[in-house]
């Protein structure tokens, strides 16, 4: 452990060695004007987009959001009980997600013909990041914000803090993840890394989620002064043991099959190759297995293709539309909930800590989570589940195996899993954080 990353939460979990130190939270004095800047938002689902959503539930402050646009928002925004504005000019910077094909269906061949010209065009991409950067400083403006977040310290959006501070004297937050750093060092783009070091340096605070984001930035010669860890939480009110009445566990497996669950947005790093590379041994091993893949993503026709040329489409099931509402009940549907996330091969990002693991243990189920970037803080090895090599389909296989073979052990696992998070993860407990934060950064 970086015993010089400001550590934020404490935890001490039977059979775990592991000790953090604790730092005092005080309550704000005083309601502070916050402008969170984020390139997305709910309803759109990921981890930084949830961080945020139940965070600021639970901070005592006036917030306004500016962010992109996104079906369903035109229902979801005049339903939350603060400002949420949606800019196309924060929409075009992520023009070449795939949820572009979600945002506007018609576009067919012309959206075919921008994208290549826009991927291919410096110019283009400048020019979008500057409208972007523009917008922002626009609300800054006219908001009489007291202090703003950057929930990204990368462009378009984490340019805006510096230049909010040195055109309005605003001081800014902002927030690091994990994957950036290691996407800049894997691609090796040395003004990109400039830019991150140069909007940390400047930042009042440097929020990141985990400890292995923390030690990351120490590595690139960010100030150990300026970090403050804040982990994600999970709603152990909402994600809890449910007893009877699992409608998916009837679908799923309705003739007693051992079910694997992973959930999350389908791409190469998530590591679902390797689990479906694992599954004839494992079935050889223990019998009828299925596993459900529940995410969309760009990664998904590989792992269909995959399926069939191992001859696995009756035992691997992609789940699709998943609604807030029913994925507790998908969690505690599953026998382990399993996700090897690994370094990503092609642009070399890494997870940044991993809701998804958290949400499967206040669940009462045994996560087994890859041995990469914050996930291995998500997990405590032999304890809440294992931490395995996510290259390595015979450990996994190995665990997987021995969890299913074994009950009594994953439902101490599980267990061990409902109390660490009830204890440690709360949302509560990180927006408590957070508001330290707001209530020490001086305008």
């Amino acid at each position: 452990m970086n015993e010089q990353v400001n550590i934020a939460i404490q935890e001490r979990i039977s059979g775990s060695d592991r000790q953090e130190t604790t730092i005092a939270l005080d309550t704000p004095a005083k309601q502070r004007r916050v402008l969170l800047l984020t390139g997305g938002y709910p309803p759109e689902k990921g981890g930084s987009y949830n961080f945020f959503y139940k965070t600021i539930e639970h901070l005592s402050h006036r917030f306004t959001v500016l962010t992109s646009h996104f079906p369903g928002d035109t229902k979801y925004d005049p339903k939350c009980p603060y400002i949420i504005k949606r800019s196309l000019f924060l929409t075009l910077p992520l023009i070449r997600d795939e949820r572009i094909d979600r945002l506007y269906p018609k576009l067919g061949r012309a959206k075919k013909a921008f994208l290549k010209i826009f991927e291919r065009s410096r110019p283009i991409r400048a020019l979008v990041s500057a409208l972007a950067i523009l917008r922002c400083l626009i609300e800054i403006s006219i908001g009489k914000y007291d202090l703003i977040f950057c929930g990204h310290s990368c462009l378009p959006l984490g340019l805006v803090g510096p230049l909010a501070k040195k055109l309005f004297h605003i001081e800014y937050v902002t927030f690091v993840y994990g994957e950036e750093i290691s996407e800049i060092l894997h691609r090796g783009h040395p003004m990109a890394l400039k830019l991150l070091k140069y909007v940390c340096n400047k930042a009042g605070t440097v929020v990141v989620i985990s400890e292995s984001t923390g030690q990351s930035l120490n590595a690139i010669g960010i100030g150990n002064r300026k970090l403050t860890l804040a982990r994600p939480g999970v709603d152990v009110d909402k994600f809890k043991p449910i007893s009877d009445g699992n409608r998916f566990l009837q679908t799923l497996a309705p003739n007693g099959e051992k079910l694997l669950l992973s959930v999350g947005r389908i791409i190469e790093r998530k590591g679902f190759d390797v689990v479906i590379e694992s599954l004839p041994e494992i079935i050889k091993r223990v019998g009828a297995v299925k596993y459900v893949i529940a995410g969309s993503g760009p990664d998904r026709k590989r792992l269909e293709t995959k399926t069939r040329n191992l001859g696995l489409e009756s035992s691997v099931i992609f789940l699709e539309g998943i609604t807030d509402e029913g994925l507790p009940m998908l969690y505690n549907a599953c026998d382990i909930f399993v996700m090897p996330n690994r370094k990503g091969r092609i642009a070399g990002d890494t997870e940044g800590f991993g809701i998804v693991f958290l949400e499967a243990s206040a669940c009462g189920k045994p996560v087994l989570a890859g041995r990469s970037g914050g996930a291995v803080e998500a997990v405590v090895d032999g304890v809440t589940g294992f931490v395995v090599d996510p290259e390595s389909s015979i450990e996994l296989t190995d665990k997987i195996t021995y969890l299913l073979t074994y009950p009594e052990t994953s439902k101490r696992m599980g267990m061990n899993g409902i109390n660490r998070c009830r204890q440690h993860f709360t949302w509560q407990h990180t927006s408590e954080i957070l508001n330290q934060v707001i209530a020490q950064s001086n305008r």
